[in-house]
C-alpha cells in the first residue's frame, strides 16, 4: 500500500501544477486536503484488502499536494530577493509540528486514542480535512518589490 500512494504522489504531482495555475493553488491544496482526510478516514471502514488501493490513491493526491502546493502558494506573496528566507520560515512551520508530534503522539495515542490505530487513523484523517478547510481562510497579499 506505502508504494501504491508513492507511485500515484510521482504521476499527480504535474497534473496538480497545471490544475493550480487553471484553478488557483489554494483550490487544488483544499481539495486534496478534503480528500486525503475522507480516504484516510474511510480506511478502517474497509474489510477487503484489495478495496485499499481506492483510499490510497486520494492518499497519494494529497501527498503530492502537501509536497509542493504550500510552497507554489507561498511563492508569489513573497519577495524575489528574500525567497530562501521565506521558504526556509515555512520549511519550519511544516517541520517543528513534525517535531511536536513525535514527542506528543505517544500520549495522544495512549490516553486520548486508547491505544487505538483506528482511532490513531481517524484522528490523522480529522486533522487533514481540517488542515483542508484552514486553506480557504489563506488570504493572498500582493508583493511590494522596492
Amino acid at each position: 500500500v506505502n508504494g501504491g500512494y508513492n507511485v500515484v504522489t510521482f504521476l499527480v504531482a504535474f497534473p496538480l501544477a497545471y490544475f493550480a495555475r487553471k484553478i488557483t493553488a489554494q483550490r487544488v491544496h483544499f481539495l486534496s486536503l478534503i480528500l486525503g482526510g475522507l480516504c484516510l478516514i474511510s480506511l478502517p471502514m474497509i474489510n477487503h484488502e484489495a478495496l485499499l488501493f481506492i483510499p490510497i490513491i486520494g492518499l497519494g493526491i494529497a501527498w503530492a499536494s502537501m509536497m509542493g502546493t504550500p510552497y507554489a502558494m507561498l511563492a508569489g506573496s513573497i519577495p524575489k530577493a528574500q525567497t530562501g528566507i521565506f521558504m526556509g520560515i515555512l520549511n519550519m512551520f511544516i517541520v517543528m509540528p513534525m517535531l511536536l508530534e513525535t514527542i506528543t503522539f505517544k500520549y495522544i495515542y495512549k490516553y486520548l486514542l486508547g491505544h487505538n490505530p483506528e482511532n490513531a487513523i481517524l484522528f490523522a484523517g480529522a486533522l487533514i480535512a481540517i488542515g483542508g478547510i484552514m486553506v480557504l481562510f489563506i488570504k493572498k497579499k500582493s508583493v511590494e518589490l522596492g
